[in-house]
C-alpha cells in the first residue's frame, strides 16, 4: 500500500485527458444543449464540442430502451414519458 501514494502522480501524468477543470468538462455539453444548428439533432454522441462516431451495436433501440429504461430507474422516474412516443422515432430516423 506504501507504493500507490507514489504511484499515482505518475499514472496521473499519463493520463491528463481525465483531469479537466469543471469548465472544460461543461463545455460540450453547455454547446450541445445551446447551440442553434443542432436544434433538430438527436440520438449524436459529442465529444469535445464534436460529433463523433459511435459504435453501431450502441445504437440499437435494444440497447437505448435499456439504457432509457436503467436511467428511469435510477432517477426514479419509471412510467413518467414513454420511451417509444420519444426517442424511438428519432432512432429509426438516425439508423435510416
Amino acid at each position: 500500500m506504501r507504493v500507490l501514494p507514489g504511484l499515482f502522480p505518475r499514472v496521473m501524468k499519463r493520463i491528463p485527458f481525465l483531469l479537466r477543470s469543471p469548465l472544460e468538462g461543461a463545455r460540450t455539453l453547455v454547446y450541445v444543449a445551446s447551440a442553434l444548428e443542432l436544434g433538430n439533432v438527436s440520438s449524436r454522441f459529442y465529444l469535445r464540442c464534436r460529433e463523433r462516431q459511435t459504435n453501431q451495436s450502441l445504437t440499437t433501440p435494444n440497447i437505448a430502451r435499456r439504457l432509457w429504461e436503467a436511467s428511469e430507474r435510477l432517477v426514479g422516474a419509471k412510467g413518467l414519458t414513454s420511451f417509444d412516443s420519444i426517442r424511438a422515432p428519432a432512432m429509426m430516423q438516425a439508423t435510416a
